[in-house]
């Protein structure tokens, strides 16, 4: 396996594995890095959810409604694990 012949920002070699151009995929084309890193910065956002919980003490009706109400947006990925 060949490394990218690319040199980082840093000033040092990329140590990424080279495809057959000799560049790895970010340095081959430097506006995919640019959007892969705006994607990664957009998905690491912290969001809040409005997720109702009663106040007081908890009926069984209560925390069986909460965890639905929990897993659903879990499942629709509005709500990190």
């Amino acid at each position: 396996m060949t490394t990218c012949s690319a040199i980082t920002k840093a000033g040092e070699p990329c140590k990424a594995a080279a495809g057959p151009n000799g560049l790895c995929p970010l340095h081959n084309d430097p506006h995919r890095a640019k959007a892969l890193g705006s994607m990664g910065g957009r998905k690491n956002r912290h969001t809040t959810v409005d997720l109702e919980v009663p106040e007081g003490t908890l009926t069984i009706t209560d925390l069986r409604n909460l965890t639905v109400a929990a897993m659903r947006k879990l499942l629709a990925g509005e709500l990190g694990a």
